[in-house]
């Protein structure tokens, strides 16, 4: 009798664990899906003045300062006074923290330089699109598991563009 009393307590506690495990759930997790988004602007320069045209640049550099860490800034001059500005946007985006790998300047080659600008800013932009999850409320048993977690993963994620490979 002795025996089986010292055997109730752990007996007691493997029966309310056992009784208080869960099952294993299938989490469906979330979908999100990344897209290319593409900005050009295309300068031409007046009268041999760049006042303009570089305060073209500082706006198009404000507008999308909060993002521009992880964007790709591609340059193509045609002419010494675009090749004077794609110098100057390097500059003025290497100072603000933009990787220099993320800044480009090509000159055009002699068959593309038919266009009237005198220099092409290609900005590119990857975009994350994430699957929306219901709102909880009480009494609602059939919600998503794992909608949630994976979408918050997926939130903090800083360049998207490295959610390609």
């Amino acid at each position: 009798m002795m025996g089986y009393m010292k055997n109730l307590p752990i007996a007691l506690m493997l029966v309310a664990l056992a009784g208080c495990a869960d099952k294993a759930v299938n989490t469906k997790g979330s979908e999100a899906l990344i897209y290319q988004q593409v900005h050009t602007l295309d300068l031409q320069i007046k009268q041999r003045s760049t006042k303009a045209a570089k305060q073209q640049i500082d706006d198009l550099i404000n507008q999308l300062y909060q993002e521009q860490q992880t964007l790709e800034w591609q340059t193509v001059y045609y002419s010494r006074q675009g090749k004077a500005l794609a110098g100057y946007l390097k500059s003025k985006l290497i100072s603000q923290g933009v990787a220099p790998q993320n800044v480009t300047a090509i000159a055009a080659s002699q068959g593309n330089s038919a266009t009237l600008s005198d220099i092409t800013i290609t900005v590119n932009a990857y975009r994350l699109l994430i699957e929306h999850c219901p709102t909880m409320g009480f009494g609602i048993w059939d919600m998503p598991e794992g909608c949630y977690t994976e979408g918050n993963r997926i939130n903090q994620v800083s360049d998207p563009k490295r959610l390609r490979h």
